[in-house]
């Protein structure tokens, strides 16, 4: 279940159109059949949703002897609390000094750590203090009081964690169904502002092949997307990339094997995955060259007039570098004589491959995956898909196509990224170092999945402060 039109997430389009796909050709397919996920909103009557408020916050506070410090968190979402979790990063050399309490907006407290330990150092654990359904809205203080001397310490940072319910709409309700076979289109009505997220209901519906076998699940097993719709200026910034820089071990020589790096961006950024991450080639520490696999994908939209005697094209760019290993094309044309058409897809080396060639007659409209065989050839490069009408009085219309190639890729095998923390606008990203060399982390120039809350892409990939690397000796 896939946005279809508009093709973007964030719209003011109060006429939203899903494009739903199985695995084979299917019959019974109705409005009835589809609702809008239970946190969506833009309806009408009153319901009950849920949602989750998440924020890191890494002030590196001194907790000094025999003084109590504190650190907040602002939480601006509405609802009541279901959930609470807290996750406390703490270096101090005695931890039965410490007592820890979370204060929640209306001054309910709860203590997550009351002076247990004695002298065990450090703390760096998650706590479920209970609070009831009490609102999550305001400012929540984390409380540090020490209660010794001789042993100071630091609050490297902290994560809240709030699950909550919230009052919401009941969702615009599906206005119409069309399409046949494997693909369907779901137009929504979004009268209001709002996410929406369309979702097949679980029971109740009549979806069956040819042969009468029934539609067995309702939850997508490719992509599942929504719309957020506002009649506001939508957020267009992309969030950048501002720096990487050494976090723990602190110096730049150090004979520690397991080293951390701080990444910031300049907004709060999700998608952020070890994936994301290598050494840069000058880094050493690695083991040996291998070949690695990828894959490029990307769908165009263009509605394209296939007009009638005339050859048209669209064309789509592939800045990823390898060698194809498969290739896939799946073309949306709207045709009332599909034996006019001939379409051919071009490699960027030259290399041709007709994908239908004048078949089926008096069919209408072509909705189909192609698997067209290139060889290893190079994937970088433009790749044309041209489409050629061959007699008068039907003309039509290139809707959408999509183009997925697989390659493989020569890449050096680095001291591999081991693990990832944080949230927000700060990550902390951990790097095996097993052999004496220079470490220095780079983001990968492409194929990362970071983006804001509005699904802006992160575009740079080179910090904009500090970058910093690490000399491993022993």
């Amino acid at each position: 279940i896939e946005r279809y039109n508009p093709a973007s997430q964030n719209t003011d389009s109060q006429t939203l159109v899903y494009g739903v796909t199985f695995s084979e050709d299917v019959t019974g397919v109705t409005a009835s059949d589809f609702t809008l996920s239970p946190g969506s909103t833009g309806g009408t009557s009153a319901g009950t949703g849920s949602g989750q408020f998440m924020q890191t916050r890494s002030p590196n506070l001194a907790i000094p002897d025999l003084q109590t410090v504190s650190d907040t968190i602002t939480v601006s979402d509405s609802g009541t609390v279901t959930s609470v979790s807290v996750t406390v990063d703490i270096t101090h050399t005695y931890i039965g000094d410490l007592k820890i309490d979370i204060i929640a907006p209306d001054g309910t407290t709860r203590t997550l750590h009351n002076r247990s330990g004695n002298t065990i150092n450090n703390i760096d654990k998650t706590y479920a203090p209970s609070f009831g359904s009490i609102p999550i809205s305001g400012v929540w203080t984390l409380r540090i009081n020490d209660n010794y001397d001789a042993d100071p310490g630091v609050l490297n940072s902290w994560m809240l964690t709030i699950n909550y319910d919230n009052p919401v709409t009941t969702a615009s309700p599906v206005t119409g169904v069309s399409g046949s076979g494997d693909t369907y289109y779901v137009t929504v009505s979004a009268s209001t502002d709002g996410t929406y997220n369309l979702d097949l209901v679980s029971s109740g519906h009549n979806i069956t092949d040819a042969a009468s076998n029934p539609l067995t699940n309702a939850a997508p097993t490719g992509a599942d997307e929504t719309y957020t719709v506002s009649t506001e200026i939508l957020d267009s910034t992309n969030p950048t990339l501002e720096s990487i820089e050494r976090y723990s071990p602190a110096s730049q020589n150090t004979d520690s094997q397991t080293l951390v790096y701080s990444v910031t961006f300049s907004e709060n950024v999700t998608g952020v995955t070890a994936s994301g991450f290598t050494l840069s080639p000058g880094s050493t520490g690695g083991t040996s060259a291998g070949t690695g696999s990828g894959q490029f994908m990307q769908t165009r939209s263009p509605n394209l007039a296939i007009p009638d005697l005339q050859t048209v094209s669209d064309t789509i760019t592939v800045s990823d570098s390898g060698t194809v290993t498969s290739v896939s094309v799946t073309v949306d044309i709207t045709h009332t004589y599909i034996g006019d058409l001939k379409i051919d897809i071009i490699a960027p080396d030259g290399t041709t491959r007709t994908l239908h060639n004048r078949s089926g007659n008096t069919i209408n409209n072509i909705d189909k995956t192609y698997a067209p065989s290139f060889g290893s050839i190079p994937i970088s490069g433009v790749w044309t898909l041209r489409i050629n009408d061959n007699y008068d009085a039907d003309p039509g219309v290139l809707n959408s196509w999509m183009l997925t190639i697989n390659y493989d890729n020569p890449v050096t095998t680095a001291s591999p990224v081991t693990g990832i923390s944080g949230s927000g606008d700060t990550y902390h990203v951990t790097v095996s170092a097993p052999t004496d060399g220079t470490y220095n982390l780079d983001l990968v120039s492409s194929g990362h999945g970071i983006a804001d809350a509005a699904s802006n892409p992160l575009t740079n990939t080179t910090p904009t402060g500090a970058d910093e690397t690490y000399t491993v000796s022993n």
